[in-house]
């Protein structure tokens, strides 16, 4: 999983970092004169001695160049001159002690996975201690908020000192944990950023109305606290950075843990954190099978384990996608992305009658004695129908595309076009928008609920070919077979049988008590992600087939291929009635009724803003809130119901040991 974006250094800072580098070296000392990177671990002591070396390099000798300054400020000015350089040495100070926080972030930004975790976080805690001090920060009452953040931080360096163990319930929640802790660290930087940037603002004002000398020094100050906040704008980076460092732990921590603890006895979690990490290789022999979704899907065998690879994705441009698409030997794709570029309904009504045409062309092909004619006459005059649309269009707008060309195209681009148009319009996300990473957003999601064996485990993944090498990630391989192939090709399979009196019964398709349960957990947390593309293919399930009764029983499910969710999405009428508000369904498990009672938005967005990002945090916390009050709601309506007439069941109970699949969540989608 790639990192977010490559964060810029402090390059631009002025004099105050300039020579920070060349001089840091030399400023952090221990107390026996050894020059290397303080030791932070006891916060006090290091705080009083870093106040002595600031003490010490602001009483230090002035330079010859400073001396010159002073001599050259007049009778009655040496000594407002002589505090001024002071006060600049006590600034320039306070930033390279950020720079050094800073510094320690660049490891995990060159995607190395070579940073020390531990240095980090002792580092910037030692800086927002120290920052906490200053009469700046304590006026506008922004200490005490440092001084928590540097607190978290200090817990993450403790947790670094205990010993791993291998047990995979304790691991995650151990990961879980420190996880949280830097959610509410990046939470936390992110507030004292907005804060410092308004307080500065304010600054600039009085700086634009000073005169002489007076707007001298405020542009030095000024100078000052620009580099200040740029330092606390990429420390905010950096924190971002380790979290999704951190994300990139969970998917293989359990196995890298095991491999550390093959060394010896007592390893410990900072071991873990600073420990080389590559990503699982895997080499296509032979790829035996593509995904039927909306992006290519690689099953690849390495031994006996069956993996699913998928390339990174980001969401793409639709301009891009129409000129890919529409470029044909007399018109190139810049005069195509010219004439559209003031168009955009046009063209994702283009990249929509284009997706359209696959569905219908894939409904009349796949055509068997399961579906009658009428259904298969519906499916083609639908598809004439969308061909005849855009070769039209193309025709008005002078393309040499006609109805054949417009069928290749959709059997090219068809599950291109689909895929963007459901990240786009269905799930509300923004062209570039990170989709890999979504897929360990939803594992933590279910983690957090409680149910993370809903969802398939994923890892970040190389797939090496003869000719190529592509980053990406692989899921596991889930247990069964999608429920769209159960449903398609045995259930409908033995219905026709019936309808055409080749069987006495009736087929019936239900599923278990169990997966009734794991179908509630799934529906809700697919509802709190704004997931978009849960279809029948994208769970997996296990199930039964009684001959006797021509009964297909589904006993588990897994979800899969969870990329199109966390975006703007806001639309719950898979559970919530829209017009009243209420939970539709009478059944909940006892256990997500307890993890959603629990959760709250706070909590919920310290968890996952590592995963998710922040413009999306808001609309995740949103659908969580209108979702909890409706199934609070809806357990209160049935406790009154039972407490008025004592035989009826409660939302807990209120399940039958086989649902048909008919009646259940599964039709909402």
């Amino acid at each position: 999983m790639k990192e977010y974006a490559k964060r810029k250094l402090l390059d631009n800072a002025g004099e105050i970092t300039a020579n920070a580098q060349e001089t840091s070296e030399s400023l952090f000392i221990t107390r026996t004169g050894e020059t290397k990177d303080l030791e932070l671990y006891d916060e006090k002591a290091n705080l009083d001695y870093v106040k002595q070396l600031e003490d010490s390099y602001v009483e230090k000798e002035f330079s010859e160049e400073e001396k010159k300054r002073i001599e050259s400020a007049g009778l009655g000015k040496k000594n407002s001159v002589k505090s001024q350089i002071k006060e600049e040495r006590r600034a320039e100070f306070k930033h390279r002690i950020l720079a050094q926080a800073q510094k320690s972030v660049e490891p995990f930004e060159a995607n190395t996975k070579e940073g020390n975790l531990e240095a980090f976080a002792t580092k910037l805690m030692l800086s927002l201690n120290y920052l906490s001090t200053q009469p700046f920060y304590k006026s506008m009452m922004l200490d005490k908020k440092m001084q928590d953040t540097a607190g978290m931080l200090g817990d993450i360096v403790r947790f670094g000192e205990k010993t791993l163990e291998v047990d995979e319930t304790l691991f995650k929640a151990t990961l879980y944990t420190i996880t949280t802790m830097f959610g509410y660290v990046k939470k936390n930087l992110e507030e004292l950023k907005a804060e410092v940037k308004h307080a500065f603002s304010d600054a600039e004002g009085y700086l634009l109305k000073g005169k002489g000398a007076t707007k001298k020094m405020l542009s030095k100050e000024m100078e000052f606290k620009n580099a200040e906040l740029k330092t606390l704008d990429d420390l905010t980076e950096g924190a971002g950075s380790i979290g999704d460092y951190i994300v990139r732990l969970e998917s293989r921590g359990v196995e890298a843990s095991r491999e550390l603890l093959k060394g010896g006895e007592n390893v410990k979690w900072h071991e873990l954190f600073n420990s080389t990490f590559t990503s699982e290789v895997l080499e296509q022999n032979e790829v035996t099978d593509s995904g039927a979704g909306t992006s290519v899907v690689y099953k690849i065998h390495k031994g006996e384990q069956l993996y699913f690879f998928k390339g990174d994705e980001n969401v793409g441009d639709p301009m891009d996608l129409v000129a890919d698409m529409l470029e044909t030997e007399t018109v190139s794709k810049y005069v195509i992305r010219n004439f559209f570029s003031d168009k955009k309904d046009a063209v994702m009504e283009i990249l929509n009658t284009f997706a359209y045409i696959m569905h219908y062309k894939n409904e009349y092909e796949e055509y068997d004695e399961t579906k009658n004619k009428k259904e298969k006459d519906e499916a083609k005059a639908k598809l004439n129908e969308n061909v005849d649309l855009l070769t039209n269009y193309f025709r008005k707008i002078n393309l040499d595309i006609d109805a054949g060309d417009v069928l290749d195209i959709a059997d090219e681009y068809g599950k291109a076009a689909n895929a963007l148009v459901i990240a786009l319009e269905s799930a509300e996300l923004r062209t570039d928008d990170n989709l890999t990473v979504r897929n360990f957003a939803t594992e933590h999601l279910a983690f957090l609920f409680g149910a993370d064996e809903l969802i398939v485990k994923s890892k970040d993944a190389v797939l090496q070919t003869r000719n190529t090498t592509e980053e990406g990630f692989v899921m596991e391989s889930a247990v069964g077979i999608g429920i769209g192939e159960i449903y398609e090709k045995e259930y409908l399979v033995e219905l026709a049988k019936y309808k055409a009196n080749k069987i006495s019964v009736e087929p019936q398709f239900l599923l278990s008590k169990k997966a009734m349960e794991q179908v509630s957990m799934l529906r809700f947390m697919d509802a709190v992600a704004g997931q978009i593309d849960r279809h029948w293919n994208n769970i997996i399930a296990e199930h039964t087939y009684d001959p006797e009764t021509h009964t297909y029983v589904i006993t588990s499910i897994t979800g899969i291929d969870n990329d199109m969710a966390f975006g703007e999405h806001d639309d719950l009428s898979v559970l919530i009635n829209d017009k009243t508000g209420k939970f539709y369904y009478d059944y909940c498990p006892r256990a997500l009724f307890e993890a959603v009672k629990t959760i709250t938005p706070e909590l919920l967005r310290q968890n996952m803003a590592n995963y998710v990002e922040p413009k999306y945090i808001d609309a995740m916390v949103k659908r969580f809130e209108r979702l909890k009050i409706a199934l609070l709601a809806k357990k209160a309506e049935m406790d009154r119901n039972k407490t008025m007439i004592p035989e009826l069941a409660d939302i807990f109970d209120n399940v039958e040991e086989y649902t048909s699949v008919f009646e259940s969540p599964l039709m909402r989608r």
